[in-house]
């Protein structure tokens, strides 16, 4: 249950996108349960509390009524929630407030897809994917193809790209040897991630490149801490806590990611993170999805391997830390792409048109203009909420 502003991609997502939206001069509120992350709001987005860490009935009437009092206190005309229980919430609420309910699908277990597209006809007026897999899956499952449309995730490609940092200092200070090689996985450490994988098969890779350092950052928030304990235990007895590090969620990325050699995540590479490592020139690692990769192509910006082939994950790291020519090659690429694809003025430009296209101008005779990508978008709207994930 991601309900907070933890560091997560549904939060960073919320997070960027609402400071753009006030930086392009709209107005944007975030409900949420509050974390770490609201220090990178900008001042000129309102955040309001919501207690939505349980799905009871209780704490479902509270968010109903937070979302009502926040619309019509903040005159919105967009609510954009991240999660499907968000979504119904929306729903009921827009009876009074009017107000277009988007959903954002950041993706799901193959056996909820079903349940997914049926609730999401009932509760949103757009769906938006972070792929065309994605939007295909669930218009399969019976979402109805209207309410699709495809927007890829977007990142501030200059802010991994040219951040500078003293990298031995950096090294020295989180317990790493200036010769390391190492391997960076950022992401929730919760269970569906799939570490204790990575941490099985990290002897492997130490047995060929015995220099090789596991850094693994991020919390485990409310439904992980306790896997990310267990994980830690793992590591202490099989005594390889010198060889594999944990450090906590932290927004300050780029300069990780700059002392890095090889960015790896166990699960399937679509997220945040992994445009970052690609934005910062890294070769990213990670488990193919289920439909055509658009980020880690295989052999070209990254390796994808195959779910439960760990050890052709563990042989494609060995491959990229004893070569760096073709380590910086492969990374070299990545940028490439992220920087043509990715970027998130082109991912807050699809997402002005859909606002734009949704919002009903209350004022007579007034003529929606519509957006060229150069534009900013303009205040025709007056708010969008968005609320963190607690499904």
């Amino acid at each position: 249950m991601v309900n907070q502003l933890i560091y997560g991609g549904a939060e960073r997502y919320t997070v960027n996108v609402a400071n753009e939206i006030v930086k392009r001069g709209g107005r944007a509120v975030v409900i949420s349960r509050g974390g770490p992350m609201l220090q990178l709001l900008s001042k000129r987005v309102r955040n309001y509390y919501a207690p939505v860490r349980k799905t009871d009935i209780l704490n479902r009437i509270r968010t109903i009524l937070t979302i009502l009092y926040v619309s019509r206190k903040e005159k919105s005309q967009i609510v954009h929630t991240q999660s499907t229980s968000g979504a119904l919430a929306a729903k009921i609420a827009s009876i009074f407030t009017k107000a277009p309910v988007i959903k954002t699908a950041h993706g799901y277990p193959d056996g909820r897809f079903p349940s997914v597209a049926r609730a999401l006809n009932l509760t949103t007026d757009k769906v938006i994917m972070i792929s065309d897999w994605l939007s295909g899956r669930l218009i399969g499952f019976g979402l109805r193809k209207e309410k699709a449309v495809t927007v890829l995730n977007g990142i501030d490609i200059g802010k991994f790209s040219r951040v500078s940092v003293d990298k031995d200092a950096l090294r020295k200070r989180i317990g790493l040897d200036l010769s390391d090689k190492v391997i960076i996985s950022v992401s929730r450490v919760v269970p569906e991630k799939q570490f204790e994988h990575l941490i099985y098969w990290f002897p492997f890779v130490l047995a060929k490149v015995p220099n090789a350092k596991l850094l693994i950052v991020g919390d485990g928030g409310a439904d992980g801490e306790e896997y990310r304990e267990a994980l830690i235990k793992q590591v202490k007895d099989a005594g390889m806590d010198k060889s594999i590090l944990f450090l906590r969620g932290t927004h300050k990325i780029a300069p990780l990611l700059k002392i890095s050699n090889v960015f790896c995540t166990p699960s399937v590479g679509k997220g945040f993170a992994v445009l970052e490592a690609m934005a910062a020139s890294l070769p990213v690692v990670a488990r193919k999805p289920r439909g055509v990769s658009d980020t880690v192509i295989d052999g070209v910006t990254g390796f994808n391997f195959a779910i439960s082939d760990w050890k052709n994950m563990a042989e494609k790291l060995i491959l990229l830390l004893e070569s760096d020519k073709f380590s910086k090659k492969i990374g070299g690429q990545g940028k490439i792409l992220v920087s043509s694809r990715f970027t998130q003025d082109q991912m807050i430009d699809k997402l002005g048109e859909i606002y734009n296209s949704l919002i009903k101008l209350p004022v007579k005779g007034e003529v929606k203009e519509k957006l060229t990508p150069s534009q900013k978008l303009k205040p025709s709207w007056t708010g969008a909420i968005f609320e963190p994930t607690f499904d």
